[in-house]
């Protein structure tokens, strides 16, 4: 994508991509980006260091988020999927078919989980074996209120080739239920006045001070 600095009108490539303005959630609604078709048929993206951020409302129900989805490991949830049951958010991380980890926060660790609130996950690769590896905020404040779970899980190394929003196309398949907003998932660590801004301006002022796209 391409966007004005907040200095003047030069333009940069940044590494930001909004996926999604908002949509409701039903049986029937899923987002998928392969990369089968124009503009090219090479992988997506490497399974660098990864930010993901939305606006989601929950419903009383098992429902996807997110999913990013790789051409190796075979698992059957993707390399990386965002889903809620009834009573928690996931996000979780697949080595393979059947090694994983995960982190979960209760939907009673979030005030008013069933009202639009804002979600921030950002994972370091490099080191997705430590609880450490991830952080999350929740409306522009990182939070410790989460749980992990770890099965045989040693590394992460994908390469994306689809990515599924407002649902999880795995088996069994998790639809949205909620609402869902303004996706957008960066390929760095977005640290906690990134954040911040996103959360309360929609944005990041200063885009200039971020990496280029290689």
């Amino acid at each position: 994508n391409h966007h004005n600095n907040s200095q003047g009108g030069n333009q940069v490539n940044t590494f930001a991509a909004t996926y999604l303005r908002c949509i409701s959630g039903s049986a029937t609604d899923y987002i998928k980006f392969h990369n089968d078709a124009y503009p090219a048929t090479t992988a997506l993206e490497p399974s660098d260091d990864i930010s993901i951020s939305f606006w989601w409302a929950a419903a009383s129900a098992t429902e996807g988020v997110l999913q990013l989805e790789s051409a190796t490991g075979g698992a059957s949830f993707g390399a990386l999927s965002i889903y809620s049951t009834s009573t928690a958010l996931f996000l979780r991380t697949y080595e393979d078919g059947t090694d994983y980890k995960y982190w979960k926060i209760d939907h009673s660790a979030i005030a008013n989980v069933t009202d639009l609130n804002h979600y921030c996950f950002t994972f370091d690769v490099s080191n997705a074996v430590s609880d450490s590896s991830l952080t999350l905020y929740v409306n522009g404040s990182s939070t410790s209120l989460f749980s992990t779970e770890t099965a045989g899980f040693s590394t992460f190394s994908h390469t994306y080739t689809k990515l599924v929003i407002a649902g999880v196309d795995g088996s069994p398949h998790y639809e949205l239920r909620g609402k869902l907003c303004e996706v957008s998932l960066w390929d760095t660590i977005l640290d906690a006045n990134d954040v911040s801004e996103i959360y309360h301006d929609g944005r990041i002022k200063n885009l200039n001070r971020h990496e280029k796209v290689k």
